[in-house]
């Protein structure tokens, strides 16, 4: 055979892979005839972008061992064709897929699709379709936009190429610094499938508190979907991850009974057809309302006099008005929950921090609620506490 028959045939088989990969994955995971199961409370999906190193090296290894799924994002951009050191290899990608875990696309260079034409974007996602058919990946059926961005367009190119699900950031229904932070839970009911809200990303200002927060909004139908950037980010240390924060992380979510899987595996639970006319109907709706409630100064003060005063019915309102469960007063800096700990209110001091209060939170004089525990004799308030992470050195 010669050499451009040899080639052509490469070619040839590259594509037959591809269309039995896209034929038999679009209709096992979205076939219209399976019954769908009811979404469990603390339902996780755990995502990780980028191809960092410790994908395969440290990640991968702990999250099998306590039987979770996850979908790694995967680019030829940033510094992977170039840095090894930092970035895995294809045959480490494959070695994922091995071992259970979902292949997902993140494009070919890791560009801002706003940037892109749809010819582009078209020809940039076919790109890891190739590479991942080369090696005896599936298709990829869910998405991950770079760096956050995305745009009607994009959703429209994705629908074409008949992508299930796709994972966006965290804005504009909540401020990103870029260096991690919080998000929306996932709502099937409201979200479009194409643009699913991260609840939560790893990194060096959001923590342990963040991530708890994240997993107890995965209640009522709702679905916390967390992003890592390596563990650690060699490259990109504005949201590395430290290993032993990562192992903590996945240890509170085994012990606290979530539910963990990968992008993929939510059509076992969400059908991928069903979603709303307007895609970013819901995202303009949240970004309007609950953030406008959210920094009223008002509602923020009822909750920190409600806190104080022990009132527990009123501190259930103003959350669920919108006031901001790690608001501070002008005068001490106290948060509601300080407020809650210095005047011996348990059950108040147990809600605050079920809906996200941070217990290691300082004030002026650099105390945390564990330091009026504490000081007030307050024996139970302080094991609460320290049951929820409050530092104690």
């Amino acid at each position: 055979m010669s050499r451009i028959q040899n080639r052509s045939s490469c070619r040839f088989m590259t594509f037959i892979g591809l269309f039995v990969s896209l034929f038999t994955n679009s209709f096992a995971l979205n076939d219209p005839t399976k019954e769908l199961k009811p979404i469990p409370k603390k339902l996780v999906v755990l995502t990780f972008d980028d191809c960092n190193k410790s994908d395969r090296t440290f990640v991968a290894d702990i999250i099998k061992q306590h039987g979770f799924g996850a979908t790694f994002y995967v680019t030829e951009g940033l510094g992977f064709l170039n840095n090894k050191a930092y970035y895995t290899t294809w045959e480490e990608i494959r070695e994922l897929h091995d071992m259970g875990f979902e292949i997902g696309n993140h494009t070919k260079a890791h560009r801002d699709v706003r940037s892109l034409t749809k010819q582009q974007l078209h020809a940039s996602l076919d790109h890891i379709d190739v590479r991942c058919a080369q090696l005896g990946i599936p298709k990829p059926v869910t998405f991950c936009y770079p760096g956050f961005s995305h745009n009607l367009q994009a959703v429209e190119v994705l629908d074409e190429n008949n992508y299930l699900f796709a994972r966006r950031g965290v804005s504009p229904e909540y401020g990103d610094g870029g260096r991690g932070g919080r998000g929306p839970a996932y709502d099937p009911k409201l979200d479009h499938p194409l643009l699913v809200p991260t609840t939560w990303y790893s990194g060096p200002d959001s923590g342990f508190e963040d991530m708890k927060w994240a997993v107890s909004l995965a209640k009522d139908g709702k679905i916390a979907v967390l992003c890592f950037h390596g563990v650690p980010a060699l490259e990109h240390p504005w949201v590395n991850t430290e290993q032993q924060d990562f192992i903590r992380y996945m240890k509170y979510l085994k012990q606290s009974g979530c539910t963990v899987i990968s992008m993929r595996e939510l059509t076992r639970y969400v059908d991928p057809s069903k979603r709303p006319e307007d895609p970013y109907a819901i995202t303009r709706t949240r970004a309007s309302l609950p953030l406008k409630r959210a920094q009223n100064a008002k509602a923020n003060h009822a909750l920190k006099d409600a806190a104080r005063l022990g009132n527990i019915e009123d501190v259930k309102q103003h959350l669920e008005a919108g006031a901001d469960v790690n608001t501070k007063d002008k005068t001490f800096e106290w948060t509601p929950l300080q407020w809650a700990v210095f005047n011996g209110h348990k059950e108040v001091a147990v809600l605050l921090i079920g809906k996200g209060a941070h217990v290691n939170t300082m004030d002026e004089r650099g105390h945390t609620p564990l330091h009026s525990a504490v000081q007030k004799s307050r024996k139970e308030i302080a094991e609460l506490l320290i049951t929820n992470a409050a530092d104690i050195n």
